[in-house]
């Protein structure tokens, strides 16, 4: 394993060794985090950690490359390293058929595809295209908070009550129906998605609990 601990500078050092419990570690930017990170995971694994029982998360694709690229330097060993949406993809494709109405085969579907979807639906209700921003933020806002488009809409509803909120309350109701109807998920929701079989099958959300034993995250901030 080619890994220096004399590289890291006393604080660092101090990380690397608190393998147990949470530890987070502050600091700006380009003051050695991946680094920090990466020199953990190699520390678990001499300890005798498992690879297996390791999974390294961050924020964007480049970052995951640029710890792959280290990590694969410093050891042989394969490690689970991803972004969230990454994780939650191949957390989907094993356990998502839990849910009757998808099956592990979904699509996932881009901002392009999110917005065509919603463009023809909107000219079904004769609706401006101004309108379709607008729906796809309350579709990212309801979707983000793990929220319920119904509540969403009955909770502005109660202050807002401008006219067209029914038809832009319709036109988000038949997008998800539209994606559940075509075994489709965007973006948010692999996240939602991932956290529902979470919250709802305990032995998923146990297979996975026993399996990582050490989590940690880089650019934790920007999640």
């Amino acid at each position: 394993m080619n890994f220096d601990v004399n590289s890291l500078n006393e604080e660092q050092k101090k990380a690397l060794y608190e393998t147990e419990g949470v530890v987070i570690v502050s600091a700006g930017a380009g003051s050695g985090k991946t680094r920090l990170l990466t020199h953990r995971i190699c520390y678990l694994l001499q300890k005798g950690v498992s690879p297996y029982s390791i999974l390294a998360i961050t924020f964007t694709n480049k970052a995951a490359n640029e710890m792959k690229e280290r990590i694969s330097q410093m050891t042989n060993q394969n490690i689970w390293i991803s972004t969230f949406h990454s994780m939650c993809v191949r957390i989907l494709r094993n356990e998502i058929d839990a849910m009757p109405e998808y099956d592990k085969n979904f699509t996932i579907i881009d901002d392009g595809d999110q917005e065509k979807i919603i463009k023809d639906i909107i000219k079904k209700y004769q609706c401006d295209d101004d309108l379709k921003s607008q729906i796809l933020n309350y579709i990212s806002s309801v979707k983000n908070s793990g929220g319920d488009f119904e509540d969403f809409f009955a909770e502005i509803m109660k202050y807002d009550h401008r006219t067209e909120l029914k038809t832009i309350k319709k036109i988000c109701f038949e997008y998800d129906e539209y994606l559940r109807k075509n075994n489709s998920l965007d973006f948010d929701d692999l996240l939602i998605k991932t956290l529902f079989l979470f919250n709802n099958y305990p032995n998923i959300l146990q297979k996975y609990a026993q399996r990582f034993e050490y989590i940690l995250v880089d650019e934790f901030q920007d999640t």
